[in-house]
């Protein structure tokens, strides 16, 4: 039996169809569809796009009514080593850019601007990736004010720039909620079960953390995405206490993020209370990758 689910579904799918077949060739009607964010990188996700949309645990991400903050804004992500392939938004907002961090001589694309960068030898690639992407203050260009940071295998299908509603002086720090893990104690039971990280290794850490009087009521986040007003003094201070923590700690960042922000005395965030992974804006894009590496 149809219902209107089905039926939104099916028109979706007619559209992408008809971005696939190039209907919409026309200079009028490309003109739409460049207007709309729309490019024609969505056929060639049809289905996983469907798929997102479909899953029984899809989130429709509230939008605050509030404005979205004046000034320069930008869309970064970081991929050190050949590890993984360019994923390119297929969603194009306006006013904001899009920067890609990387080592690799061979990195190109229509979308992102390449910015290629020499890693610090004196640390593994993922110190080096977990460096770019906590620290947005020091290796940004100085003109932007806003700030959202994704990781390399997370698609945007939507209009991201809508998630900048959410960030003022009052919550410069946003992140997703973990929707898995509410606790420190089971994001480390479930790296331990995972086999994400040495378990001795992020043993030593929880019991740290827990008998420095870290409390264990604070939440967790998904730390995949990050929207922040970078240059604002506590987040600096913040993010420069969560670097010290992975340089100690650099086997997974969601172990060390609510305790540096504890730490840190940084109470002005805000957790979106959402999946990450499955809604309006982005979808984890799981793919193979071209040479294969250790969790940890």
């Amino acid at each position: 039996m149809f219902n209107m689910k089905n039926i939104s579904y099916m028109i979706l799918k007619l559209f992408m169809f008809s971005i696939k077949v190039n209907c919409w060739s026309s200079p009028r009607r490309q003109k739409w569809l460049v207007k709309a964010g729309i490019r024609q990188q969505y056929a060639k996700h049809t289905n996983l796009i469907i798929k997102n949309f479909s899953k029984p645990n899809y989130c429709h991400i509230s939008i605050p009514e509030k404005g979205i903050p004046k000034g320069k804004k930008v869309v970064y992500s970081v991929m050190f080593g050949d590890y993984d392939e360019v994923i390119d938004p297929i969603y194009i907002s306006t006013d904001c850019d899009y920067i890609l961090f990387t080592d690799s001589e061979s990195v190109s694309s229509n979308i992102w601007t390449v910015i290629r960068v020499s890693p610090n030898p004196e640390y593994s690639m993922k110190w080096n990736s977990l460096y770019y992407k906590v620290m947005a203050h020091r290796v940004l260009p100085k003109k932007y004010e806003c700030s959202i940071y994704i990781d390399s295998s997370i698609l945007i299908h939507g209009n991201i720039i809508e998630l900048f509603r959410f960030v003022d002086n009052d919550s410069p720090l946003v992140m997703f909620k973990n929707i898995g893990n509410s606790s420190l104690l089971e994001e480390f039971e479930s790296l331990i079960r995972l086999k994400w990280a040495p378990p001795d290794k992020i043993r030593e850490q929880y019991n740290y953390y827990i008998s420095s009087g870290f409390p264990d009521n604070l939440g967790q986040i998904e730390s995949g995405v990050l929207i922040r007003y970078h240059k604002q003094s506590s987040v600096i201070y913040a993010m420069d206490t969560w670097m010290k923590e992975l340089t100690l700690h650099p086997y997974r960042d969601q172990m060390s993020i609510m305790y540096s922000l504890w730490k840190s005395g940084v109470s002005s965030y805000h957790i979106i209370d959402g999946s990450l992974w499955d809604n309006q804006f982005f979808i984890h894009k799981k793919r193979e990758h071209k040479i294969k590496r250790k969790i940890y």
